[in-house]
């Protein structure tokens, strides 16, 4: 059949459905054959996913944008979107919706092309967000499935869905995603819901190894096992023998912990970042499809002589993200290939709906799996089951640390101590090779710090300084209130450049309190950790390697005075210097500190409180929506009750105008940029900050990134930046981030 490819991305569903895709684990089970469709049209607008289709579909059309395609080709017999998923993805605490996002609403289009010509098949790919309701909204916005069934009902199609996971398919991918399949003359029911597996151990007759379900139920041997780590995740504790869901973000923040049993004594691959190649092949993709992505090429330009490899894997890592399963579409691809083989047999065991659109705050989603067969009698005619499983078929699973080929680069420590931290305060126990692996110890170490179950080992090994108080200890000991790392403190120190006799500046040093310390290229620092004494030893960042003592009180708190340090004049053979020094500090001081600047004063000093609500923000509208309902509640009172119910209004308004001083982000952006902080300042300039150049730390890359301020939402106070590399990161919250303006 003709395929029409809507939203192509970098073409996961393309590929599942071309003729002349020969899948590598169709290599492996020697019992598929190709989906034999054909691919007639493409229509994507992210550049770099552009390269990476005219790369691997050289001969087929691509339109740049959905808005503009004002028809379907003529001999089309399906159509496929996977359409964007941002307003609808559970991780998206804002979750716009179809209605209100600007990216998810995108999926109107479709319908705009369906009913210009109905394409015989339809097909839609998304998140399984998609079936939930949207409880954050006033009144609560309705899924967006009830919004794709009502559409597809309007005009004529019968449609059936179903959540189906990767690993199903043997990928060690936990890729969860709701396929919805409808048809103006075909039953899709047959074509998605007629395969359907509950596994009871009949795998084990069927091929060598066992299915996900099965291989999920046996004990976990310490031999096999390996772990999967999002560095920036504090919600669950890391996966075993199988990838958490990539997305745009945490591909590039995602390591992996192997078991050091099985490495022969190569300690450099117990804990390493996750390989793009394998990631591709993760997703069903061969490796290297999408090594074209970056850089763009621009015609009337010459071709960079050197590529920023760091860059292009970053940018490989997120355009996968996005990425639709390769394998599931596959299936599919096959399923519609003889429609008419497969029957559904469950239809009787399907229940009605009772309500157009079913869900409460109690049972917040629809059914995982739905049909409606008689679209003229719109919702009355769908249906939603129960019994339908995400494993359509059979397939032998490959765990993990089997499937992974590649992984050289080493994560860094820092982060992976914060993780450890983060993760013990959410009460996570964590296996021992996982945390002796992520911490570098190859040999077995103390950690009951950690919260280990193992006994106190006899390693000669050097402890790292990464010491978490607990509750006991925190009481026992008053002064013990903190639990960052002692043996590295970022810190501003009074420092002659050129001897005692020169004006003294703020430089950025390391604090560590020790008696063995070894400086590595100026910015790196191991330490053997000694209880706090009077002094301690200081360690010059930037390019110059200096060490030396001083006693605590020549030393400043580094982000208190930051914004001073920045505005002091430099010589300039040593500007270069102190600019690198600053970078080295900002770096690791936010690797140090990733709930900083989450938690602000509480305090409110005269010269803060000449600053203003901004009256436009979400949190100013809601107070002056609450102040507003306190007045007219007070005018409805009788008169001999009116004094007291003025005395509660103006209690009422102080309090609310009190809590507009510890919320409106104008507020904290004022706090912030009195102590200096650069990206409260820009904050501050809301509007007028569009069009100037920053440079953004990203704290999981531990590195700056340079970008443009492009748009500016007072709502939520947030700024947008499009990046050098054309990355674009929507809401960003200056106040919140560490930025340098360029």
């Amino acid at each position: 059949m003709k395929v029409v490819s809507l939203f192509s991305g970098i073409g996961g569903i393309d590929l599942g459905c071309d003729i002349h895709f020969i899948p590598e684990f169709v290599n492996l089970l020697h019992r598929l054959v190709n989906a034999g469709h054909e691919i007639i049209l493409q229509v994507e607008n992210n550049p770099h996913c552009i390269q990476v289709l005219k790369t691997n579909f050289p001969a087929t059309a691509i339109v740049l944008d959905i808005v503009t395609l004002q028809s379907l080709p003529a001999e089309t017999d399906i159509v496929v979107a996977g359409f964007p998923c941002q307003d609808l993805s559970t991780e998206n605490y804002n979750r716009a919706g179809i209605e209100k996002g600007l990216r998810s609403s995108l999926v109107s289009h479709v319908f705009r092309l369906l009913r210009s010509k109905k394409a015989p098949w339809v097909i839609f790919e998304n998140v399984p967000g998609l079936l939930n309701w949207h409880w954050n909204q006033t009144p609560p916005q309705q899924p967006g499935i009830a919004h794709i069934a009502r559409e597809l009902e309007q005009l004529g199609y019968r449609w059936a869905y179903r959540v189906v996971d990767l690993t199903s398919f043997g990928i060690p991918h936990s890729r969860a995603r709701v396929f919805v399949v409808a048809s103006i003359h075909g039953d899709p029911r047959d074509i998605l819901l007629s395969q359907n597996i509950h596994c009871q151990g009949q795998c084990s007759n069927m091929f060598p190894g066992l299915c996900y379900t099965c291989s999920c139920q046996q004990p976990i041997s310490d031999s096999d096992t390996v772990a999967c780590v999002d560095l920036g995740e504090k919600r669950h504790p890391p996966y075993l023998n199988v990838l958490h869901c990539l997305t745009t973000a945490n591909g590039r923040r995602t390591c992996i912990v192997r078991n050091m049993c099985n490495n022969n004594n190569d300690t450099k691959k117990v804990c390493t970042m996750l390989d793009v190649r394998d990631a591709e092949r993760l997703f069903g993709f061969p490796e290297g499809w999408t090594e074209s992505c970056y850089p763009i090429i621009n015609p009337d330009k010459s071709a960079a002589s050197k590529i920023d490899y760091k860059i292009q894997t970053q940018k490989r890592l997120s355009v996968l993200g996005n990425s639709c399963a390769v394998p599931i579409f596959f299936w599919i691809g096959q399923q519609l290939n003889e429609p008419y083989i497969s029957k559904f047999l469950m239809a009787s065991l399907g229940k009605p709906f009772v309500a157009e659109c079913p869900g409460s705050r109690e049972t917040s989603a629809w059914p995982r799996c739905a049909w409606n067969d008689s679209p003229q009698l719109f919702w009355k005619g769908r249906y939603g089951i129960s019994g339908i499983s995400s494993s359509p078929q059979l397939y032998p699973y490959i765990k993990l640390g089997k499937f992974l080929r590649y992984g050289d680069e080493i994560p860094n420590l820092i982060t992976c101590k914060k993780f450890l931290v983060r993760l013990k305060k959410q009460g996570f126990e964590l296996l021992d090779f996982v945390v002796n692996g992520m911490l570098g110890r190859y040999k077995p170490a103390i950690q009951e710090h950690l919260g280990s179950s193992s006994d106190v080992s006899d390693s000669d090994e050097p402890q790292y300084p990464f010491i978490i108080p607990d509750d006991n200890s925190s009481r026992s000991n008053p002064t013990n209130t903190s639990d960052e790392f002692e043996g590295e403190k970022i810190m501003f120190v009074s420092y002659s450049l050129h001897g005692d006799m020169s004006p003294k500046v703020l430089w950025p040093v390391v604090s560590v309190r020790t008696k063995a310390t070894t400086i590595s290229n100026g910015n790196s620092v191991i330490d053997s950790y000694t209880p706090i004494t009077s002094e301690h030893h200081l360690a010059l960042m930037g390019s110059d390697r200096i060490l030396f003592s001083s006693k605590e009180t020549e030393c400043q708190e580094f982000f208190a005075s930051y914004g001073r340090a920045r505005s002091q004049s430099i010589c300039s053979s040593q500007k270069e210097n102190y600019i690198l020094s600053i970078d080295q500090a900002l770096a690791k001081f936010r690797a140090q500190n990733l709930d900083y600047f989450d938690i602000f004063e509480r305090e409110v000093t005269p010269s803060f409180k000449k600053a203003q609500p901004c009256g436009r923000c979400k949190v100013c509208i809601k107070v002056n929506k609450r102040v507003c309902d306190a007045k007219r509640k007070s005018l409805q009172t009788s008169e001999l009750r009116r004094q007291t119910h003025l005395m509660k209004e103006q209690q009422v308004t102080k309090e609310l105008s009190r809590s507009l001083y510890d919320s409106c982000p104008l507020i904290l952006s004022t706090r912030l940029a009195h102590q200096g902080h650069q990206g409260a300042a820009i904050a501050l300039l809301q509007a007028g900050a569009i069009a100037k150049r920053v440079k953004i730390l990203w704290s999981h890359d531990n590195e700056f990134f340079g970008g443009t301020i492009t748009n500016f939402d007072p709502l939520s106070f947030t700024h947008s930046v499009v990046y050098d590399d054309a990355d674009e990161h929507l809401e960003l919250k200056m106040w919140r981030e560490i930025i340098i303006s360029m």
